[in-house]
């Protein structure tokens, strides 16, 4: 009998779920060997006075899961009865894990900042204050488009990525086995 070639999942922690169950569910053995893990940023006062100042925002955007887990849990200290916004998130993912806030968020056909761009309610931001949940770092392409748009623009970073180091024996001992033979990035 063949031997099932070994699939190494590398997201961040707890973030495989649903490739381990995908390989369970196929009999497929796997290994989690993470390449980033994510932290929240370190809480300074130009991020609390964002966070203060929610109330005078017309508009947030979640760009992902984390930023909503994160973002929202700091949102939470300040704001237990949260401001009337205009809610948009990233992708149904993001959309959904807002839902576990008590929050409806308006989110793309297709995912991302494209397709964010595209809503309706992203056309015309004339003199509009939007704040964007995000990681430290990554794409500019929405805080541009919506500047050029006449919107005034707040980015809130919440969490950040790192990478996760291992022993080089361990690592080796994983790439020398000959047993891997997929690896999901």
């Amino acid at each position: 009998t063949e031997t099932a070639m070994t699939v190494l999942l590398t997201r961040p922690p707890g973030q495989n779920q649903s490739l381990v169950l995908a390989c369970e569910q196929r009999d497929l053995p796997f290994v989690e060997l993470p390449l980033i893990q994510i932290v929240p940023v370190q809480e300074d006062q130009q991020q609390k006075q964002l966070v203060m100042d929610l109330d005078q925002y017309d508009v947030i955007i979640f760009i992902s899961t984390n930023a909503v887990d994160f973002g929202m849990s700091l949102i939470d200290q300040f704001w237990p009865q949260l401001p009337q916004l205009k809610w948009y998130a990233v992708g149904s993912a993001t959309g959904e894990e807002l839902g576990k806030w008590d929050q409806v968020a308006e989110t793309p056909d297709v995912p991302g900042s494209e397709g964010l761009l595209a809503l309706p309610g992203l056309q015309r931001l004339d003199q509009q204050k939007v704040m964007i949940v995000k990681g430290m770092g990554g794409r500019t392409l929405l805080t541009e488009a919506l500047t050029e748009r006449g919107a005034s623009v707040a980015e809130l970073s919440v969490y950040q990525r790192q990478p996760v180091s291992y022993s080089e024996e361990a690592l080796n001992k994983l790439f020398t086995s000959g047993a891997l033979g997929y690896v999901i990035i």
